[in-house]
């Protein structure tokens, strides 16, 4: 390669490299890659002892059904894959819910699959539960924060399901819990 032909390789590398910097770097999926200390897993993901990286699961939350982590874990492993596996996860969070119906989380990622799918309606469904769990949790002295976000996802859900009033008033509702 002659050496004016170097310096411009080296000018599109830097740039491009610049330019995927400014952007905050590309958007990788790392699942089933190898990894090492050099290459990390993209965030959410780990490592595993034969070096691949894979979807972080939850070992054990005390106080909830081990089946439903699992149901949890399989569902949150479907909305890893690339493309989401829409239909599995949801499944599986609704199976998480089946086994425990106080695993808040498992409401809370039901809803999110919803509003992806555009079942509005059934997000602010699953929303709803997910609050009303949350604050018996906290009521019996559980060691579960109050989460007034969840009344943004809430509100969100209504106002793309069109209904405005109730949108104004989940939103109301995290002004009152914190102005």
């Amino acid at each position: 390669m002659k050496p004016k032909n170097k310096s411009i390789l080296r000018w599109l590398v830097a740039g491009t490299a610049v330019a995927a910097a400014a952007c905050g770097g590309p958007k990788v999926d790392r699942t089933g890659w190898q990894c090492w200390e050099e290459m990390p897993c993209a965030e959410g993901f780990v490592c595993n002892a034969s070096h691949q990286c894979e979807v972080l699961m939850i070992a054990d939350i005390p106080g909830v059904n081990p089946a439903a982590v699992a149901a949890f874990n399989e569902g949150v492993r479907a909305m890893s894959e690339v493309p989401r596996d829409y239909s599995s996860a949801r499944e599986s969070f609704g199976r998480a819910i089946e086994i425990d119906p106080e695993f808040w989380e498992a409401y809370e990622n039901a809803g999110l699959v919803d509003l992806d799918l555009g079942r509005y309606a059934e997000a602010a469904t699953m929303f709803r539960r997910e609050a009303e769990v949350v604050a018996d949790l906290v009521g019996r002295g559980w060691p579960v924060e109050p989460r007034i976000e969840i009344f943004l996802n809430i509100g969100k859900a209504l106002a793309l399901a069109g209904d405005a009033s109730g949108a104004a008033e989940a939103f109301a509702e995290i002004l009152r819990a914190d102005p």
